[in-house]
């Protein structure tokens, strides 16, 4: 399902797509293999029949920044590991929470309180315990999913939050090992309750 920027992996080229555009033949991948992965989108057409698909057009290429590289490890990492989305041979995850809540546990419940006001998705690489920023998003925006293509490419979903109660979705293909990040923005402006979105995405935590 998924996320954003005015802010990023490279902040403001990642939100507005200001390199070449994607090409027709990404723009269909991005229809055919993310979208329909995405949380986001099963929840969309769900919540709003006018929601398709076909309203996500590409925005633009930037190179993917991942250059910012911190240690991690299994301790660190444990609060938050039900949260994790691993590839296909867990030997990295898609991390959407240990940089952006602070979790604890409470007679059986998770509860996640937002630190701060930024969100950031970060690959963990589960052999070198590491912890790589993917993308980097501003309080105006938001990330609502992450998952795995393939074992070296990622869909992100998320958006532009227009006003509380309005968000412009967006869309990110992450290629870890060419470096580049394509966006695809939708259309329109849907109406979007973001925290009725996480509790339905997540429904063990308390956000």
């Amino acid at each position: 399902m998924f996320i954003i920027c005015q802010a990023c992996n490279n902040e403001k080229d990642v939100a507005a797509g200001n390199t070449e555009g994607a090409s027709i033949k990404e723009t269909s991948d991005v229809i055919d293999y993310i979208v329909p992965a995405s949380s986001f989108h099963q929840y969309m057409l769900v919540r709003d029949s006018s929601y398709t698909p076909i309203k996500y057009s590409a925005a633009g290429i930037t190179p993917l920044d991942l250059s910012i590289i911190n240690k991690t490890d299994s301790a660190s990492l444990h609060p938050f590991a039900h949260l994790l989305v691993y590839n296909s041979n867990r030997t990295k995850a898609l991390d959407l929470f240990s940089g952006n809540f602070i979790i604890t546990e409470k007679r059986g419940k998770t509860f996640a309180a937002r630190g701060e006001p930024d969100t950031e998705l970060a690959l963990i690489d589960v052999s070198a315990k590491t912890k790589t920023r993917l993308l980097y998003v501003g309080p105006s925006y938001t990330l609502t999913d992450a998952v795995w293509i393939n074992d070296s490419t990622v869909g992100v979903t998320g958006g532009e939050i227009i006003k509380e109660g309005q968000l412009q979705p967006m869309l990110w293909k992450l290629d870890i090992t060419k470096k580049t990040a394509a966006l695809y923005r939708y259309t329109d402006t849907l109406i979007v309750e973001l925290s009725d979105y996480f509790a339905k995405r997540y429904p063990r935590v308390a956000f």
